[in-house]
């Protein structure tokens, strides 16, 4: 790949006077040219956080229409030694929002053990939903509640939801919540993974929950599909490509909803003896009936953090998801030949790690992730066409993990890793020799 290019911006001092205020109005328009560059063709707003870099908080993140960013995860508190279900918000500028909750932050123990915070999502209201699940006790491989807890834009438990603004349910074949999303008309839709009844076979299992807008798990939801308490669908591999059937563990990590109402979900399943990762891709209906599911190969063996972790129907019916790597589906499911990048989606792969991605409003496709080699780790961002092609892509000495990548309304997009960063552009190949 290239090297890096990096832009000069300086002025030649002059003995005029004249000559010298020319220059200065000159490098005071060449410096603020310069606060939206950065390292040759990675450009990125130095006006976001410090010097262009911000720290945030959290491991799942939502964007308020106004620009600010709510970070929600799982800090560790010593003494006692267990885990907060904490919130964070942060300015459309990457600096802590000192006006939410607590200078910043919110932190909550709904029970007395570890509660963990894995997804959040913004009510049209402007309420935050905030969804992850609990340790029913000491013991983290016995039964989880889910847990769901709802605050005001200022922070501030909202007491119309659940119960005093937390809904924790406990089930016995439920696990964990990854993935959130709200429907128009106000219900709560979460997925993570569950436990098969028959825990000898096939143990692992896909959950989908739903819930109304007070935080009651919804009848009308799953009722008849399954043993489960309505409000919980559980639905498990379908005809796995291997005998015995051995599931390690299975987990929905993307949820989202299609302009007919129907319910997409995307994650991944790892099948044990040997250890091999795969995709899935599954539908359900509004009433929570499953309509397909597919599993493709996702390359890795030993894989513990693939899967999808975006997913969206697309305006012409079409399917995108991006995890470690990026796909096209037809509404079916079935991968879509016209798309580039599904020819590598099964291939060997198995050094990629930590997917994320998002779409820009212009359709191109932003995917980051990590390389894990033998001899070096990088940290690897793509630009790509709605159809697939790359347009750009830049390698950087890996730092920390990807967390997020967040598209703005105005085409910018921020990549969360160990900082923050909020790109305007990447327009060319090349190689950043620093974090």
């Amino acid at each position: 790949m290239p090297h890096s290019r990096t832009l000069k911006c300086s002025a030649k001092r002059s003995r005029s006077h004249l000559k010298s205020l020319l220059t200065l109005f000159v490098a005071v328009f060449v410096i603020n040219a310069c606060a939206a560059q950065a390292l040759g063709d990675e450009t990125f707003d130095l006006t976001f956080g410090a010097g262009g870099e911000a720290s945030f908080a959290g491991t799942a993140f939502a964007l308020q229409p106004d620009g600010k960013i709510v970070a929600t995860g799982w800090h560790y508190t010593d003494p006692p030694a267990e885990g907060e279900f904490s919130v964070w918000r942060y300015n459309a500028d990457g600096r802590r929002d000192v006006f939410f909750g607590n200078r910043g932050r919110v932190a909550i123990s709904p029970t007395p053990f570890s509660d963990v915070a894995a997804a959040v999502a913004i009510q049209p209201d402007g309420k935050i939903v905030v969804a992850g699940y609990s340790y029913a006790d000491s013991n983290p491989y016995n039964t989880l509640y889910l847990l769901l807890v709802r605050f005001h834009a200022d922070g501030g438990l909202d007491h119309s939801f659940g119960q005093g603004g937390i809904s924790l349910v406990q089930n016995p074949y439920t696990r964990t919540i990854k993935g959130l999303t709200i429907q128009p008309d106000g219900k709560i839709v979460v997925v993570g993974s569950g436990l098969r009844a028959d825990v000898s076979y096939c143990n692992g299992a896909f959950m989908v929950a739903r819930y109304t807008s007070t935080g009651q798990l919804d009848p009308t939801f799953g009722r008849g599909n399954n043993d489960h308490s309505p409000g919980i669908v559980l639905f498990y591999i379908a005809n796995p490509p291997f005998t015995p059937c051995l599931i390690y563990y299975s987990e929905l990590r993307s949820v989202s909803i299609t302009p007919e109402g129907k319910i997409l979900v995307g994650g991944s399943y790892l099948r044990d003896a040997p250890y091999r990762g795969y995709f899935v891709v599954a539908q359900l209906s509004r009433t929570g009936k499953l309509e397909f599911q597919k599993t493709y190969f996702d390359g890795r063996d030993e894989s513990f953090d693939s899967g999808f972790s975006f997913l969206q129907k697309l305006p012409d019916g079409k399917i995108l998801a991006i995890g470690t790597k990026v796909a096209r589906f037809q509404a079916n499911g079935e991968l879509d030949p016209t798309f580039a990048p599904n020819a590598q989606l099964e291939v060997s792969s198995r050094w990629l790690i930590n997917g994320r991605g998002a779409i820009l409003p212009d359709g191109r496709i932003v995917h980051a992730r990590t390389s894990d080699l033998v001899s070096t780790t990088n940290t690897l961002i793509s630009v790509l066409s709605g159809d697939g092609i790359v347009l750009s892509h830049l390698v950087k000495p890996y730092v920390a993990s990807i967390r997020a990548v967040i598209a703005q309304p105005d085409g910018k997009f921020i990549i969360i890793s160990g900082m923050a960063r909020r790109y305007l552009n990447i327009t060319a190949d090349i190689t950043d020799k620093g974090e």
